[in-house]
């Protein structure tokens, strides 16, 4: 599967319909778990992700 990003879609010919909204989900940390990483995809066949990175000043 090609990586692409929403910055590139003019280049690569794709349409984008910049009128629809984005679902923005807030959410809030409860825990932190330790596990292996073969339990946390245990079942899966495939893997989809979108990583967002923040770094804050202090």
């Amino acid at each position: 599967m090609e990586q692409m990003s929403l910055f590139d879609m003019e280049e690569t010919g794709v349409e984008f319909d910049v009128t629809k909204r984005l679902q923005v989900v807030k959410s809030q940390f409860v825990e932190a778990q330790s596990v292996s990483w073969q339990d946390l995809f245990e079942g899966y066949d495939e893997i989809y992700a979108i990583t967002f990175h923040q770094v804050f000043s202090l």
